[in-house]
């Protein structure tokens, strides 16, 4: 579970990643979806990436990147360095920190996730 800076709760269970918001009319709850219209996989850790931007981490499947309704899903398949993630971090530059299950770290700017095919 994990504070998002705009206001939400991103929640990770075994069945995806949920987003919990305050509406008018109490609190709504949105599940994140890929491009398939399936629920995102099993989250290891949750980081926000800036206000409405959330970086998820599977384990030994890449991460996702989450944009209100829009969800990419970024591998080894599509550029990213291994699809085994310990950890992320997002600095003010908009810079994200990746430590991968072996030891491995590597800095990749926001934008280039976003453009990941």
């Amino acid at each position: 579970m994990r504070a998002l800076p705009e206001g939400t709760v991103a929640v990770a269970t075994n069945g995806g990643v949920s987003v919990l918001a305050p509406s008018a009319d109490g609190e709504s709850l949105r599940a994140l979806t890929g491009p398939d219209g399936k629920e995102t996989l099993r989250a290891a850790l949750l980081a926000p990436a800036e206000p409405g931007v959330l970086l998820t981490l599977h384990p030994d499947a890449g991460l996702t990147l989450s944009e209100g309704d829009a969800v990419k899903h970024v591998t080894s398949r599509n550029g990213l360095f291994t699809d085994g993630l310990e950890s992320a971090a997002v600095d003010k530059w908009r810079n994200v920190w990746l430590l991968a299950s072996d030891g491995r770290a590597f800095i990749v700017p926001l934008s280039a996730l976003r453009e990941a095919r």
